[in-house]
């Protein structure tokens, strides 16, 4: 089946989309560093290196989640298969993967 998609509709879609992924990482980050008294953006995924006493870095624990994400996705793309989580749908776990993806991003750049 064709996607008979506008530019224009893709890349107004694509904006929406952008704009609630960071909405979503910005309330996840202040969830998760809440607790951090220094404000560390990155406490939670640095935790895996403090946690496997540098056997696992930072960057492995944030791409096994990315990983964990893909595995949902292609297992949810089979015709077959329907989540058993009804409140999470295959784009929120394609929205998740591609946060990951940023947050791996600016990490590293941060780093």
């Amino acid at each position: 089946m064709k996607n008979n998609t506008t530019q224009t509709e893709y890349l107004e879609k694509f904006k929406e989309t952008l704009d609630e992924m960071y909405e979503i990482t910005k309330r996840k980050n202040s969830d998760y560093s809440a607790t951090s008294e220094d404000g560390r953006a990155f406490k939670n995924f640095d935790m895996v290196d403090i946690y496997f006493d540098g056997e696992v870095t930072t960057e492995q624990g944030i791409l096994v989640r990315m990983l964990d994400k893909m595995t949902r996705i292609g297992n949810l793309l089979k015709k077959d298969v329907e989540a058993s989580v009804d409140d999470e749908k295959i784009t929120d776990t394609l929205e998740d993967l591609a946060n990951y993806s940023i947050i791996l991003k600016v990490y590293i750049e941060t780093k």
